[in-house]
C-alpha cells in the first residue's frame, strides 16, 4: 500500500479513467473521500506521487489502520481462494 496518494492516481488506477479526462469537479470529489478516510491527512504542499509528478495529495499517518485492513485482505483471500499465506 502506498505512503502516498492523489485523485490523479485513484481515477487512473482505481476507476480506469484517462488523464486527461479527469475534471476538477471530479478530482475535487475524490479528493472530499480521501479527507474523510481515517489514515490520511492532505499536507499543505504538493509532493511529488510516483508516475504522477507533483500533485497535491495525501500523506498516510496512521500504518496500523492500514496494517489491519492488510492483514483482513489476507484473511479474506485465504478463505475464498485457498491461498494460504497462513
Amino acid at each position: 500500500m502506498p505512503d502516498r496518494i492523489c485523485a490523479l492516481e485513484i481515477w487512473v488506477e482505481l476507476l480506469n479513467g484517462d488523464v486527461k479526462k479527469l475534471t476538477r469537479a471530479m478530482a475535487t470529489e475524490i479528493n472530499d473521500v480521501l479527507r474523510k478516510t481515517e489514515g490520511w491527512k492532505q499536507p499543505r504542499s504538493p509532493m511529488r506521487i510516483k508516475r504522477y509528478g507533483l500533485q497535491k495529495g495525501f500523506k498516510r499517518i496512521n500504518k496500523i489502520v492500514n496494517i489491519i485492513w492488510n492483514e483482513n485482505l489476507v484473511c479474506v483471500l485465504n478463505k475464498y481462494y485457498k491461498i494460504g499465506f497462513f
